[in-house]
């Protein structure tokens, strides 16, 4: 008889000799036997309620039934272990007309997002519900009732979490707003619209801003109720709220702000006189870039000599009956050259520059127009078109290219050319665009006049021409306009109106080979304040310089000349 030794749980064994089965141990411990019916015996292992029959170890291996045959003793060891639990899903499903949100504990779901979680069978979970502003959580259903959702789950479950839309009623605040004097206000988000009173209700919390709008003329003077100042009105209402908005009279803008300069510390330069007469200096004047130049009284006047951005310009003779307009560098070199006849004249462009109109017939049968550049070079030679060409000696000629590039030609003195209707003693005048076009017909600006060295006509700031009659300031022409208006506002008689400050104001400059104080004016016409200089010729350059000369402080042995100049302050 041999021995078979078995440690496991329950353990049935069969001969083969046709013996029927028998248990030969339990789930829980170990046992033997002496299996009958010969000598080869089958194993099974049949694990115990909760587990599970992990394998064999000695004579027996494996996980299935085990054949011995016994030639000698034998052990045979079965092992069992707990089975593990089994896994379900919980799963949330979020329903309803209202929005929300459902978290787990212990985590996994986070639904809307992670909706559904694997757990072990008996798990206790709970779910918390948070609802949305607006909605609110009716309750669970599903494999959860009620207001709140802590189980335990064994099988696959869906708990459905109810959310409904709740109406909120929103607190609203009243804002009253009243308008004294001319004026609007209007508010963003919109609801306010005022031209006397108004009101207009708003959600708590909501910042409204008001906007005030003046009418002509006038200014919001302040804000009352619960805004004040004169700057932005922005409330963030938590109750009703009442605003006053008071508009009157505008304080007009100081015309002349900025306008006054300082006068800076004197420069002093000694140029060559540009004179024949021994003591006589004549006067000084500089280009846009600052260079200084001497220039004779006794012959060049105004309009003969216009300083360029870069170099100036001037006749080649003053009693000729022809002769040339030269446009020169610094040093003195020509860089243009014009002929002209007794018919025909230079003047600035406002813009910079100089035009120079020739009528003479013995050069053309019509009349044309060149435009020379800041920096002395030819732009354009323009034909005027109907404009006949004309011998003419008296009256005289005179032409301007305005702010508005248009060219304005005069006829002067003793009375005008150009126009039969023109009453005997008037003036006549005509505006070209800068094609040649003509823009008016010849029309009457009345008596003006000019004796040497003032020039009748001067460009105003923004377009359009002055004019005098000797020493009198007379009259403006509206660019393109064929009606003369008043005469400039705060324009002095015996004064030269330079354009000065940047195209902001005038200089009201003393005549050349004049001595004297300069006034700046507004272009409304007020009096700024004056520059006081020394005595001497005082002249304003084209780069804003005020520059003074002796009268007689010629040096013979030199032939030099002092200049006081006072750099680019009307710059």
């Amino acid at each position: 008889m041999r021995k078979l030794g078995l440690v496991g749980a329950v353990l049935v064994a069969v001969g083969c000799g046709g013996g029927s089965s028998r248990p030969l141990g339990n789930g829980s411990g170990s046992g033997g036997g002496s299996p009958d019916g010969g000598d080869t015996v089958h194993l099974d292992a049949t694990p115990a309620s909760g587990m599970v029959f992990s394998g064999w170890s000695g004579a027996c291996t494996g996980t299935g039934g085990c054949d011995l045959t016994l030639t000698q003793d034998a052990a045979v060891t079965a092992t069992f272990a707990p089975a593990p639990p089994s896994m379900v899903t919980l799963a949330v499903q979020v329903v309803g007309s209202g929005s929300g949100r459902i978290v787990s504990s212990p985590t996994g779901i986070d639904c809307p997002g992670t909706c559904a979680m694997e757990i072990a069978s008996g798990t206790p979970v709970t779910l918390n519900s948070a609802a949305n502003p607006g909605s609110s959580f009716d309750g669970f259903g599903g494999g959860c009732s009620g207001l709140h959702c802590a189980s335990s789950f064994s099988a696959n479950t869906t708990v459905y979490a109810n959310f409904s839309y709740t109406v909120v009623t929103p607190v609203l605040h009243t804002l009253s707003v009243s308008v004294t004097g001319g004026g609007t206000v209007t508010s963003q988000p919109v609801g306010i619209s005022c031209l006397g009173a108004c009101s207009a209700e708003f959600a708590d919390g909501t910042t409204v801003a008001l906007t005030a709008t003046p009418g002509a003329n006038l200014t919001l003077t302040g804000w009352g109720g619960a805004c004040s100042g004169t700057g932005a009105c922005n409330l963030t209402l938590s109750a009703d709220a009442s605003v006053i908005a008071t508009f009157g009279a505008a304080t007009p803008p100081d015309s002349c702000a900025g306008l006054m300069p300082s006068m800076p510390a004197a420069k002093t330069a000694m140029l060559s006189a540009y004179d024949v007469v021994p003591d006589t200096c004549g006067y000084a004047i500089s280009d846009g870039s600052s260079n200084l130049y001497m220039q004779s009284p006794y012959i060049q006047s105004q309009n003969f000599f216009v300083p360029l951005q870069v170099g100036y310009t001037a006749y080649s003779h003053q009693m000729s009956a022809t002769g040339t307009f030269y446009a020169y560098a610094p040093d003195g070199a020509v860089v243009s050259s014009t002929m002209y006849g007794p018919a025909a004249v230079p003047g600035m462009q406002a813009n910079g520059g100089v035009v120079v109109v020739n009528a003479t017939c013995n050069v053309s049968s019509t009349a044309s127009a060149r435009y020379i550049d800041d920096s002395g070079h030819v732009a354009a030679d323009v034909a005027l078109p109907g404009q006949p060409c004309n011998d003419w000696t008296s009256p005289q000629l005179a032409a301007i290219v305005d702010a508005q590039n248009r060219l304005f030609l005069l006829s002067y003195g003793a009375g005008g050319r150009g126009s039969s209707t023109v009453p005997a003693g008037n003036s006549t005048a005509r505006w070209f665009d800068s094609s040649g076009k003509a823009l008016t017909p010849w029309f009457d600006v009345g008596v003006v006049d000019s004796s040497y060295p003032v020039y009748p006509v001067f460009p105003l700031i923004g377009g359009g021409v002055a004019l005098r009659n000797g020493d009198v300031w007379v009259s403006t022409v509206a660019s393109g306009a064929a009606t003369p208006g008043p005469a400039p506002k705060g324009f002095e008689s015996g004064k030269l109106a330079i354009v000065v400050r940047g195209g902001k104001a005038y200089a009201m400059e003393p005549y050349r080979y004049g001595s004297g104080s300069i006034d700046v004016i507004a272009p409304d016409g007020k009096n700024c304040g004056t520059l006081t200089t020394q005595s001497g010729y005082v002249a304003v350059g084209r780069d804003g310089s005020i520059l003074v000369v002796p009268p007689n402080g010629r040096d013979r042995t030199t032939n030099l000349c002092p200049v006081t100049w006072y750099p680019q302050v009307l710059k």
